[in-house]
């Protein structure tokens, strides 16, 4: 039988490690843990590996600034697939991406 897989928030996430360490610390199994937690074992080691310390407002913050990390790498794809034109001359001119930034060095 296939499961459904289940996407997780970071939140939730981070509470699913807290709870899973308190089940550790309370004598139970890794395997028990994993199975309460409905989780393999390489999940277990994905999440402790990536959210491992962090609380949930943290866990929260990755998130957001992963999100607009993403965001800022599509409009810089989008500005490089429209390369710039200089202006005011009588015929536009393609300028390389490697000549847009302007020297402040005079």
């Amino acid at each position: 039988m296939n499961k459904m897989r289940k996407r997780r928030s970071p939140e939730q996430i981070v509470k699913a490690l807290q709870e899973g360490e308190a089940m550790l610390a309370a004598g139970k199994s890794s395997a028990e843990v994993y199975q309460a937690l409905a989780i393999s074992e390489a999940t277990w080691m994905r999440w402790k590996k990536q959210f491992g310390g962090m609380k949930s407002d943290e866990a929260k913050r990755l998130r957001e600034l992963q999100v607009e990390n993403q965001r800022l790498k599509e409009l810089l794809a989008e500005a490089a697939a429209f390369p710039r034109r200089r202006r005011g001359t009588r015929n536009s001119v393609w300028i390389p991406p490697t000549q847009w930034i302007v020297s402040t060095t005079s």
